[in-house]
């Protein structure tokens, strides 16, 4: 999280926590579904459009990002790094469909 003040469920007055879905979401791979399932704070959008996903972090809204990284889709490792040298203390979870030794160094030096 970012510090700052979470912003709040009104009918349970719990924190509530924006993560923001990048990427593709293809058959066996996580969905927004999943992850709110995952805790009952999380509140979920997706954006596949590696630009418009970008734009959202920009603008300050997610508190975590999950990036999905396909070779033949969305680049979630390109979303990774761009993001690091704008917002370097963002979340970022990255969830490659294939992991293989150039995905997983890269990930690691971003």
């Amino acid at each position: 999280m970012t510090g700052r003040t979470m912003p709040r469920d009104t009918e349970t007055d719990t924190p509530t926590i924006d993560v923001l879905l990048a990427g593709d979401v293809t058959r066996g791979a996580v969905t927004p579904g999943d992850i709110a399932a995952a805790d009952e704070r999380f509140t979920v959008s997706q954006r596949t459009d590696f630009v418009e996903a970008h734009d959202r972090v920009d603008s300050g809204a997610p508190d975590c990002v999950v990036a999905t990284h396909r070779h033949d889709g969305f680049d979630g490792l390109a979303f990774l790094e761009s993001v690091r040298v704008e917002h370097p203390t963002v979340p970022v979870i990255l969830v490659p469909a294939v992991v293989d030794d150039g995905v997983a160094s890269r990930a690691v030096a971003a």
